[in-house]
């Protein structure tokens, strides 16, 4: 599994702003929910900076 590092958890996390933002817009999720799925992003993210860190990309 190739890892994309710091850009492709830019763009993930470019990607989720406006899908949350619009969701809430129309009423689809409550902001609690949104706020929830931001949390275990955040969460993720940093489980898989924590994976990725011994490693020596080769």
């Amino acid at each position: 599994m190739k890892h994309h590092g710091k850009l492709g958890q830019v763009g993930c996390k470019s990607f989720s702003l406006p899908v949350a933002i619009s969701r809430v817009y129309l009423g689809v999720h409550w902001p609690t929910d949104v706020l929830a799925n931001w949390t275990a992003e955040v969460s993720w993210a940093a489980l898989d900076e924590a994976a990725w860190a011994g490693r020596d990309g080769k």
